[in-house]
């Protein structure tokens, strides 16, 4: 479908846009004044179908799934508007300055700061456990789903992408799913003692014993392992290079006197 016939069919001008992403069944757009994301679902899968005929279309489950997750106190992004419009479905949300955490993750490793890698990986994890502590799973929960951005003089983890986040069914599969999705990077970057940091931060809140989350531990890595589709290391984007370079370097002094005090 023409992308300006998109944006006219939800009432919005096209000629203010950027589009950022284009998938089969998604795209993605940036305003270009206001601090503004667009996302738009085409609902031409025979599941997206049934679901709007019963009454239900991904936009819905995206604001559903994003207020579930904003009641743990996780930060969420704004969400500015929704709707459906002759097959499509459309979220507008607030916009976060930031990069994934795959590309934070990926620029300390090749600038060698280990430790600080390893409090962020913690705090990935912690944010995993506040989110199953409350009895949530998020749908696709890769390190791609997580933006980084700064928030006085510390790094912050948001989690985007919230049309399967919902409470869980089969608790145990599908946490364990999310385990499994959180470990799924290359090992030359997530190593296993970098995973092991990524527990230890999930188990504050979980409170699990230590033979219980080793057990958790295996079954995640095997299961990630026997996909066989481990998010690949690719060429550091430039502009997520240079937003490190801008915005995360100047504040790593602060954050390792904060590992240093256990803040």
């Amino acid at each position: 479908m023409n992308k300006d016939i998109i944006f006219e069919d939800l009432g919005y001008d096209p000629t203010e846009w950027d589009l950022l992403i284009e998938r089969q069944r998604t795209l993605v757009a940036k305003h270009k004044k206001n601090p503004e994301i667009l996302k738009v679902y085409f609902q031409d899968h025979w599941r997206d179908k049934l679901r709007r005929f019963l009454g239900e279309a991904r936009a819905d489950r995206y604001v559903a799934g994003e207020e579930l997750i904003a009641r743990t106190g996780l930060f969420t992004p704004e969400i500015l508007g929704f709707g459906r419009a002759r097959g499509l479905s459309y979220v507008k949300m607030q916009y976060i300055d930031g990069v994934e955490l795959i590309s934070v993750i990926q620029w300390l490793s090749e600038n060698e700061y280990g430790q600080i890698l390893n409090e962020i990986l913690k705090q990935f994890g912690e944010l995993v456990g506040i989110l199953h502590k409350a009895g949530l799973v998020h749908g696709d929960l890769r390190a791609g789903n997580v933006l980084c951005k700064i928030q006085k003089n510390t790094i912050q983890q948001v989690l985007i992408d919230h049309d399967r986040s919902r409470k869980v069914g089969f608790k145990k599969h599908e946490q364990l799913r999310n385990l499994m999705q959180l470990s799924m990077v290359e090992r030359n970057v997530f190593t296993y003692e970098r995973i092991d940091q990524i527990f230890d931060g999930y188990n504050v809140h979980m409170n699990y014993s230590n033979e219980q989350l080793n057990s958790l531990k295996k079954q995640a890595i095997n299961w990630g392992e026997s996909r066989k589709n481990l998010d690949r290391i690719r060429t550091l984007p430039e502009k997520h290079c240079l937003w490190c370079e801008e915005n995360l370097k100047p504040i790593l002094r602060d954050i390792q006197i904060q590992i240093q005090k256990g803040v």
